[in-house]
């Protein structure tokens, strides 16, 4: 007899972030700097088929709560993007002089188009997952128009 135990977490976060690509065509609204209103949707099982075994799904919870705690409230920037560096260095600077504190920063080393943010969370929760739970579908939704989903089963 197989048993399929899964988990399902659904959280939101906002987050900033602008194309640099895009910016350089100056025709789309993300080459602005703008902020989104995000949800991820999380999924993962257990790879036991023994119906007794106790699944550690709340280390899976936990793994989510920490990616999501780097993004919420970050600017989410290409790495190789001089006006995100330039900014970056700018909150910094105000931050500490204000506050003693930094900005949050997630570089990336591509544009931070959905697909890529998406791909982020998913590499970061798969690399951090417990022995014996995989993560079997991610949807990351920005805008109601702007979703990606990835299904990893």
């Amino acid at each position: 007899m197989s048993v399929i135990k899964k988990y399902d977490h659904s959280i939101s976060f906002a987050h900033a972030n602008m194309i640099f690509a895009e910016m350089k065509k100056g025709e789309d609204p993300c080459a602005s700097l703008h902020g989104h209103n995000a949800s991820l949707e999380v999924e993962v099982k257990s790879t036991s088929e023994v119906d007794s075994v106790e699944m550690p799904f709340g280390d899976a919870g936990k793994i989510v709560k920490e990616v999501i705690e780097k993004l919420d409230h970050s600017l989410i920037a290409e790495e190789n993007d001089p006006y995100m560096q330039e900014l970056a260095a700018l909150q910094d600077r105000y931050l500490g002089k204000r506050f003693g504190m930094k900005g949050k920063v997630v570089w990336l080393q591509q544009p931070p188009t959905s697909e890529v943010i998406c791909r982020y969370i998913a590499n970061y929760i798969k690399n951090r997952l417990p022995e014996g739970i995989v993560l079997t579908r991610i949807r990351f939704e920005e805008t109601p128009r702007s979703i990606y989903e990835l299904n990893l089963t």
